[in-house]
């Protein structure tokens, strides 16, 4: 028995070793070093300021459109993993700024960003090809939505794994929806609210209205007035 312990423990040492040796050839065939993520936090928040990591392949993406409020009754914005922001500012159109970096070892095919009017509803839509290559990429990218303050209509979001932010802000419907990021809102007002999330937190502070707040694995934290 024991004998038979130790041939399993030593396959596995075997195994151990041979799957680091081929993810440090990998990695250097990447262009990428361990040592890279040396000064980088555990959500890799510091990648787009530092630019610790580096792959064969860098590129930056900075992309703005404008939209007439008038013409806006519903903003619906879809991501698989940016984060999304919704910033409420003194101004008289809607702006949409996507952005950040993009380190990979093949020259992969970047996201791209599709921003238009239907109608009364802005549709806001961040569109991924090619996610499946042999090699490595790393995306540190973000969602800007500025918001003039007077926007009283709805906003929509879904995410899979990014994060969505709210603050400063009175509408009527407010739905935001992430698998595994963190929603978060401080100061909301709104007629009806829906916030869910699969892993995610959820985080409420100063609400005003009625709420529908559920996650599954996640914490939740709501502070309603």
């Amino acid at each position: 028995m024991l004998k038979n312990i130790r041939k399993i423990v030593l396959w596995l040492f075997i195994i151990m070793i041979v799957s680091f040796s081929i993810s440090i050839i990998l990695f250097r065939s990447a262009g990428v070093n361990f040592w890279d993520f040396a000064n980088l936090d555990s959500d890799f928040s510091g990648f787009d300021q530092a630019n610790n990591v580096k792959g064969k392949f860098t590129n930056t993406i900075n992309d703005e459109s404008y939209f007439d409020l008038e013409s806006v009754n519903k903003i619906n914005v879809s991501t698989a993993s940016t984060d999304i922001r919704f910033i409420p500012e003194d101004r008289a159109d809607i702006k949409v700024h996507y952005y950040g970096s993009i380190a990979s070892s093949n020259n992969i095919t970047l996201p791209n960003i599709t921003s238009e009017l239907e109608n009364t509803t802005l549709n806001i839509k961040i569109n991924h090809k090619n996610l499946i290559s042999l090699g490595f990429s790393f995306f540190n990218l973000n969602l800007d939505v500025y918001i003039p303050r007077e926007y009283s209509k709805s906003i929509m979001a879904k995410t899979a794994s990014g994060d969505v932010s709210i603050d400063n802000l009175g509408i009527e419907n407010l739905n935001l929806e992430s698998v595994s990021g963190d929603i978060k809102s401080e100061s909301v007002y709104t007629e009806k609210t829906s916030f869910k999330s699969v892993s995610g937190d959820i985080k409420v502070e100063d609400y005003k209205g009625e709420l529908t707040a559920e996650t599954v694995s996640g914490d939740l934290s709501l502070d309603i007035s």
